[in-house]
C-alpha cells in the first residue's frame, strides 16, 4: 500500500528547505514529508496501530484523570467531615475550649492530611490550558460538591516513543491527545532525526497559534481546502512575476519584489531546524540509543508515564528496559512484526531465546503470539517487583500489537505462576491441555500459594491418540480488559471521522471486549477438516455449543474464529454429531491414521446441530454492538505486510556511518 503523495505549498518548502518536488504524506491530524529510504521508514499500511494507539493511550490518560479525581475527592472528604466533627466538640464544649480545639484541629488536619492532598495536587501537571474533550466534568453537583474539587488540575502525563523513526506517530500524538504534557520522539539515526524535525516544523511552525494544534471538525474540514490551495501556492511566485511583467509596474519594481521575497525565502531556509518549531510543542526530538533513554530513567521521579515500542521486528530486547521505566500505573503500548518467529512452527528455538517460550503448530498460534509477548512483559516486570494488567491485546495483519498497565505490588506478583503455564498441544487434532506452573488458595481469608500439579494428559492424545507437543510457558491470564475497550469505542464515537481507520477499530476493539477470557479458539472448518467432512455452518456450532450450557464468543484474531468454555473434546463431539448428519466415506481414510481414530470414539452425548437457535446466536455473532463495524480486514493490496526496513545512520565522531543492518538489534521500525 503506496502513501498517498500530498503536494506541498513552495512556500513550505522553502521555510524548511526543501525541494519544489518533495511531497507529503497526510495521516489524521498530521502531515509529513516523504522520507527517503535511507532517512527512515513510513509505512502507511499501519494507519490502523497507529489509530488504535491514539485512542488507547487516550482512553488511559481519562480512565487515570477519573482515577485521581476520585481519589482527590475521597481526601476532600474525609478533611471536611473531621472539620464538622471538630465543629460539633467545640461548640458542645464551650466558646473557649470551642477556639482552642479549632485552633489545634487546623495545625492538626494540615499535618495529617495535607502531605497527602499536597501529593495528589503535586503530581498533577500544569498546562496552559484543557481542551474541551481533555477530561471528564470535574463533579457534578453544586456547592459543597464543586468545593470537593476546588484546586484540581487535570493529570498530565508524559510519553516516550522509543524508536520515532519519520516521528508520525508522536506528531499525531501530540495533536490528538488533550491530556499529554509532552512526548519525547527518540531515534538512533541521524538522518531519522532530521527528518523528524522538518516534520515536527512542519506541524508546529513557530508562527502558529498553540489553539489551532488541537483538531476539531472545522480544521478537518478545512484540510481540504488547503489541498486544493496547494496546487495554487506552489506556481504562486512565478505567477506573479509574469503577472508583474505584464502589468503597468516597471520592470525593475517587479525585479525587486522578487529578489527581496527570495532573499527572505533563503534567510528562512538558513535558520536551523530548531528555530522553526514552536517553543512550546508538545514534541521533544532526541538522539539516541533506547536502552539508554530507558535505563536513565528508570529512578521512579524520572521515569515516563507512557512507553511506545514499535519496532521493526522484535521488540524482546526493549523490554526489560520498558518495565522499569514506565511509572507505576503507567502503560507500555508494543508492537512486535516477528509473526514467523511468534506464530510459527519453524523457529522455535529463535522463539525462545526471544521471548522464553516456544510455540507450536495449531490454529490458534496467532493468540499463542500474544501470550508469549506477555509473558515476557510480565516475567519482566516480576523482577522488580512489579505486575501487569492486560488492557488490549491485538493480533493484526502481520503484526500484533498490546497495551498493559505497569503496577507495582509485591504480593500480585506472587500470582504470576498462576497466570502462566504450558500448553500441550495434539499433533493429530489440535486437541490441548494447559499446565499451570503455580496454584493459589484462599486459606481463612488469606492467600497461599502452591506449586503446580501434572495434570493428566498421559503421552498421547485421548481423542485421536496422536502425540502431543509442548508450547510456552506462556500468559495464561485475561487478554482483554472490557470496561477499556468500551472507553476506547466511548471516545472514538464522539469524532469517528478524525480516524480513517474507524469502521475497523469499532468491530475488532468491539470483538475484544465481547471475548470470553477462556484462552485458545477454534474455526469449525478446521475442526471439522480433521475429520474429513463437510464444514458446519458457524450457526449450527454456536447453537449447539449455548444449547449445552457453555458461553461461546468470537474472537478477533481470524474470521470465523470462536472461543468457548466448553472442553475441546465437546467440540469434537459436536462435530461427531454433525457427521452423523452428513456421513464421511471412510473408504479413503488409511488405518491407524488420526482421523480413524477420531471417527471411531464414541461421543459422551449427542448435540443437536440440525439447525440454529436463530435468536441468542445472531445475537451472540453479531455481538454487545450489534455488528458494527469491520472485523476482520482483508488485504487491500497485493503487497501488504511490513515492508522493508530503511537503512539507518549512526553519528560517530564527526562523520556519519550508514548501516544497511545494526548489529545492536535497534531497528527502525514501522511508523
Amino acid at each position: 500500500m503506496a502513501p498517498r503523495p500530498v503536494p506541498l505549498a513552495r512556500s513550505v518548502c522553502d521555510s524548511l528547505g526543501l525541494s519544489p518536488s518533495e511531497l507529503a504524506f497526510r495521516e489524521g491530524s498530521a502531515t509529513i514529508v516523504l522520507p527517503s529510504k535511507e532517512a527512515a521508514f513510513l509505512n502507511p499500511v499501519q494507519e490502523f496501530n497507529r489509530d488504535v494507539s491514539t485512542l488507547a493511550i487516550r482512553a488511559w490518560s481519562e480512565q487515570k484523570n477519573e482515577e485521581r479525581m476520585e481519589k482527590y475527592k475521597q481526601i476532600n472528604v474525609k478533611k471536611m467531615e473531621k472539620k464538622r466533627r471538630k465543629l460539633t466538640a467545640g461548640s458542645e464544649a464551650g466558646p473557649s475550649s470551642k477556639k482552642l480545639k479549632e485552633e489545634n484541629g487546623s495545625a492538626g488536619v494540615k499535618a495529617a492530611e495535607g502531605e497527602i492532598i499536597g501529593n495528589v495536587a503535586e503530581d498533577a501537571a500544569v498546562d496552559e490550558e484543557d481542551d474541551e474533550e481533555s477530561a471528564p466534568a470535574a463533579v457534578e453537583g453544586d456547592g459543597e460538591g464543586q468545593d470537593l474539587m476546588a484546586g484540581f488540575r487535570n493529570y498530565r502525563f508524559t510519553l516516550l516513543e522509543a524508536l520515532s523513526a519519520t516521528g508520525l506517530r508522536s506528531i499525531r500524538y501530540a495533536r490528538e491527545i488533550p491530556l499529554l504534557r509532552t512526548v519525547i520522539a527518540n531515534d538512533l539515526s541521524s538522518s531519522a532525526v532530521v527528518a523528524m524535525k522538518r516534520n515536527v516544523a512542519l506541524n508546529f511552525p513557530a508562527g502558529k497559534p498553540i489553539e489551532e494544534w488541537v483538531p476539531t471538525k472545522e480544521t478537518s474540514a478545512k484540510q481540504v481546502e488547503d489541498e486544493e490551495a496547494v496546487a495554487q501556492d506552489n506556481g504562486s511566485r512565478e505567477a506573479d512575476v509574469a503577472t508583474l511583467g505584464d502589468s503597468r509596474a516597471s520592470e525593475g519594481e517587479a525585479s525587486l519584489k522578487f529578489a527581496k521575497e527570495k532573499a527572505e525565502a533563503e534567510a528562512e531556509a538558513k535558520k536551523p531546524l530548531e528555530d522553526k518549531i514552536h517553543p512550546q510543542c508538545k514534541v521533544r526530538i532526541n538522539e539516541g540509543d533506547a536502552m539508554s533513554v530507558m535505563y536513565s530513567h528508570r529512578d521512579e521521579k524520572n521515569r515516563f508515564d507512557v512507553v511506545d515500542l514499535d519496532p521493526y521486528g522484535s521488540a524482546s530486547i526493549f523490554i526489560d528496559g520498558a518495565v522499569q521505566s514506565v511509572r507505576d500505573g503507567g502503560l507500555l503500548c508494543i508492537t512486535c512484526t516477528d509473526l514467523a518467529v511468534l506464530a510459527g512452527s519453524s523457529y522455535p528455538e529463535k522463539c525462545f531465546t526471544s521471548y522464553g517460550g516456544t510455540t507450536t503448530k495449531a490454529e490458534f498460534s496467532h493468540e499463542f503470539a500474544l501470550r508469549l509477548v506477555l509473558h515476557t512483559v510480565a516475567t519482566s516486570a516480576a523482577r522488580y517487583g512489579r505486575y501487569i494488567e492486560p488492557l488490549l491485546s491485538l493480533s493484526i495483519d502481520f503484526y500484533l500489537r498490546i497495551f498493559v498497565r505497569v503496577h507495582t505490588k509485591p504480593l500480585e506478583v506472587k500470582k504470576l505462576p498462576s497466570k502462566t503455564g504450558l500448553v500441550y498441544t495434539c499433533t493429530g487434532c489440535q486437541n490441548w491441555a494447559e499446565h499451570r506452573m503455580g496454584r493459589v488458595s484462599n486459606v481463612d481469608g488469606r492467600e497461599k500459594f502452591h506449586p503446580s500439579q501434572v495434570p493428566q494428559v498421559g503421552s498421547s492424545c485421548s481423542e485421536c491418540g496422536s502425540r502431543y507437543h509442548t508450547a510456552g510457558p506462556m500468559w495464561l491470564g485475561p487478554l482483554h480488559d472490557r470496561e477499556f475497550c468500551s472507553k476506547m469505542l466511548e471516545i472514538l464515537d464522539r469524532a469517528p471521522e478524525r480516524f480513517g481507520t474507524s469502521k475497523r477499530i469499532h468491530g475488532m476493539v468491539g470483538t475484544a471486549a465481547d471475548e470470553l477470557e477462556a484462552p485458545f479458539y477454534f474455526t469449525p472448518a478446521k475442526v471439522a477438516s480433521f475429520f474429513h467432512c463437510t464444514s458446519p455452518p458457524l450457526q449450527n456450532v454456536v447453537s449447539a455449543l449455548l444449547k449445552a450450557g457453555h458461553a461461546v464468543s468470537r474472537s478477533h484474531t481470524i474470521p470465523g474464529s470462536i472461543k468457548t468454555t466448553a472442553a475441546r473434546s465437546v467440540v469434537q463431539d459436536i462435530i461427531r454429531s454433525w457427521v452423523k448428519l452428513h456421513p464421511v466415506s471412510e473408504n479413503k481414510i488409511k488405518e491407524g491414521s488420526p482421523t480413524k481414530a477420531l471417527l471411531e470414539k464414541k461421543p459422551e452425548r449427542e448435540y443437536d446441530v440440525s439447525e440454529p437457535f436463530h435468536a441468542e446466536t445472531s445475537a451472540l455473532l453479531q455481538g454487545s454492538r450489534g455488528g458494527q463495524g469491520t472485523r476482520y480486514q482483508m488485504n487491500p493490496t497485493r503487497e501488504w505486510g511490513p515492508g522493508t526496513a530503511a537503512r539507518t545512520t549512526k553519528a560517530s565522531s564527526n562523520k556519519r556511518e550508514e548501516k544497511s543492518d545494526d548489529s545492536n538489534g535497534l531497528y527502525r521500525g514501522p511508523r
